[in-house]
């Protein structure tokens, strides 16, 4: 009796890691949860790096790009970015053409639009260059 109590709280226990794992879909790599990393300066552009995670994290920024173009940006919730930082989710769109992803989405002051080549992506990293961005005060 025993032994089958340890046997059921076993694959209880491998059923929950393997149902919080970070969601990795080779067809559409993009798909997931980023958080970021760092932003570095290559060759006069910027390289913006992010690890795949199950969830946003509390002090950091990222996107989630969900199925059928729903983006989550994690990001400021106000103009000061002196830490400590407060962060907010909104809710925008996204799509992928070829090796570029075009995001637009809301901030704290307005609307914004992006575009990003895709650097290199792959199960657990994702690096972004970005190519424009424009930031609407329309808010």
């Amino acid at each position: 009796m025993f032994k089958n109590i340890i046997i059921i709280v076993a694959l209880l226990f491998v059923g929950l890691l393997s149902g919080c794992s970070k969601k990795y879909n080779p067809e559409s790599p993009i798909e997931g949860l980023w958080v970021l990393d760092k932003y570095e300066s290559v060759d006069d552009k910027i390289i913006i790096s992010f690890h795949r995670a199950s969830q946003f994290e509390e002090n950091k920024a990222g996107y989630a790009f969900k199925p059928n173009g729903l983006l989550i940006a994690r990001q400021n919730a106000g103009w000061c970015g002196t830490p400590p930082i407060t962060y907010m989710e909104t809710q925008g769109k996204w799509s992928l053409d070829r090796n570029k992803i075009n995001l637009n989405g809301i901030y704290w002051g307005g609307t914004f639009m992006a575009v990003y080549e895709v650097h290199q992506v792959g199960a657990s990293e994702l690096q972004l260059k970005e190519v424009a961005s424009k930031y609407n005060m329309d808010r």
